[in-house]
Parts: structure tokens; C-alpha cells; sequence
């Protein structure tokens, strides 16, 4: 909610339960913020009195925090913070892993690009020796589509010229 009105924390601010988590890679947990003179006030959580600001770690990097507010002084407990470092720990991982496969899916999508647009005759195999991709410059340079090499196991074979079969079969 607050993100969507615009609110964000510099991680340098000096007075701030949320950057110093971030900064130090540790829980803040303050119990009642009007004493502390770290506190940040937020304008529009006006009646927060404790915060719990627990740091997102994965891969032993900090990418950003989960801050609770309470409007009741003393709210958060040792209990409290341990929970929600295995809350964090969990987004942390689950927001990596999106991360991850959001690069892994741009990766293929740039060699899917380079593969469809290339004049090389491109396969892959599998360890048993099956076809996995064979790719598009297949139909240019032989008429038949990817999916019919990929369907017909005999047509890779069919198409080589008989005098390339012994070099197309040690290759394999």
C-alpha cells in the first residue's frame, strides 16, 4: 500500500529502522519508537509506537526489507522477530527464484532469436542420443520443419547425402 503512494526509504538515511536493517543485514526491533532516536515517522502510519524491520537475505545479499508497524508500544517479541526471519528468509528465496527464472526465460528468448534468425543448422541431443531442438534454419536449408525432425526420428537420416553418411554418423 504504501508503495503505491509513493512511499519509499533510502537505504543511506541515517534515521531510519529500515535502512539501518538493510545496511546491517539485521533485525530492528524497537518497542516503542517515540523513544528512539533512530525513529523515521512515516506520515502515513502517524500512530506507529514499535517496528519490526527484518532484512531480506538471499545469496548472502540484502534485496530489501519486511517492515511491521503496531500502534501498541511493547507489540513485537523475541518470538515475533525469529518468525518473521523465516518469513523473510522465505520471500527472500521466493523473490530470487523469480528473479532467476525471469533471466533464465530472457536468456532462451535471446538464443530462441539468434537460433531462428541464423543460416546454421542447429541440434541438440539428448545423452541417449534423442533430437531435443532442432532449429529453424532446418526448413531453408531442407525443406522440412523443426517439429518434422522432431517427429520423424528416420528424416535427419533420410536427408543427409549418402556420400556425408559416414561423417553424419560418427558426428552423431
Amino acid at each position: 500500500i504504501l508503495k503505491d503512494r509513493g512511499h519509499s526509504i533510502d537505504v543511506t538515511a541515517e534515521r531510519s529502522f529500515v535502512a539501518s536493517a538493510y545496511r546491517n543485514a539485521t533485525p530492528v526491533r524497537v518497542n516503542d519508537t517515540t523513544q528512539d532516536p533512530n525513529w523515521l515517522p512515516n506520515p502515513l502510519l502517524p500512530d506507529t509506537r514499535a517496528e519490526l524491520a527484518v532484512p531480506l537475505v538471499t545469496r548472502g545479499q540484502v534485496i530489501g526489507v519486511l517492515d511491521i508497524q503496531d500502534e501498541v508500544v511493547g507489540r513485537f517479541t523475541e518470538v515475533d522477530e525469529d518468525t518473521m526471519l523465516t518469513l523473510a528468509g522465505q520471500v527472500a528465496t521466493s523473490v530470487d527464484t523469480a528473479r532467476l527464472f525471469e533471466e533464465q526465460q530472457e536468456s532462451e528468448q535471446r538464443f530462441r532469436t539468434i537460433s531462428d534468425f541464423t543460416y546454421a543448422w542447429e541440434t541438440w541431443l539428448s545423452e541417449e542420443g534423442q533430437l531435443l531442438y532442432v532449429s529453424p534454419s532446418c526448413e531453408r536449408i531442407s525443406g522440412y520443419s523443426s517439429d518434422e525432425f522432431l517427429n520423424d526420428t528416420t528424416l535427419m537420416d533420410a536427408v543427409v547425402h549418402p556420400e556425408d553418411k559416414a561423417i553424419y554418423n560418427d558426428h552423431w
